[in-house]
């Protein structure tokens, strides 16, 4: 008996990643099989779909000040209006930010408010105190949101006229 002597076998390559092939039958009658080629991991023949946009940059409210009737509002100082007077309220914010304004009476008090924004109108329909709360908000800012806290005492027509008689039919007092 011979012996035969085979040369090394040569090392198997690395293992490759081969796409996918699916037969899919034709139409009855032909003969034979189409096949599909479907694309393997790795296969960046198409370009990747586009990066979702940047998020809208950081805003700030700011400092907000408030005007009552054109006068600045002073933190903690309670503010004379006159029973069932319209009081013009105005608010202005040292950021960039567009916010929304939110203006309401604390406790079950009845404020009347002609429009949530930052300038408004204010009735205040019952005598006494009545605190309200200016609340301001801005989804893209840091400083969101900001509540401002303001004290009215709001005086009966009578008193009002004693205490500012000035302040009546266009008075400038």
């Amino acid at each position: 008996m011979s012996e035969i002597i085979l040369p090394p076998v040569p090392p198997r390559p690395p293992h490759q990643v081969r796409p996918t092939l699916t037969p899919v039958p034709e139409t009855p009658g032909n003969k034979g099989v189409k096949v599909l080629m479907v694309k393997g991991p790795g296969d960046n023949s198409e370009p990747p779909p586009p990066p979702p946009p940047p998020p809208p940059p950081p805003t700030t409210i700011g400092a907000p000040t408030i005007y009552i009737n054109d006068v600045e509002s002073i933190y903690g100082e309670p503010i004379h209006v006159p029973v069932n007077t319209p009081v013009n309220a105005v608010v202005t914010i040292t950021g960039d930010a567009s916010p929304s304004y939110k203006w309401e009476a604390r406790g079950s008090y009845p404020l009347l408010v002609g429009q949530q924004a930052a300038t408004t109108t204010l009735t205040f329909p019952e005598e006494g105190g009545a605190t309200v709360t200016m609340t301001i908000t801005d989804s893209t800012a840091t400083d969101s949101p900001i509540s401002y806290a303001m004290n009215f005492y709001v005086a009966s027509q009578q008193e009002w006229e004693i205490l500012h008689p000035s302040q009546l039919n266009g008075g400038n007092g």
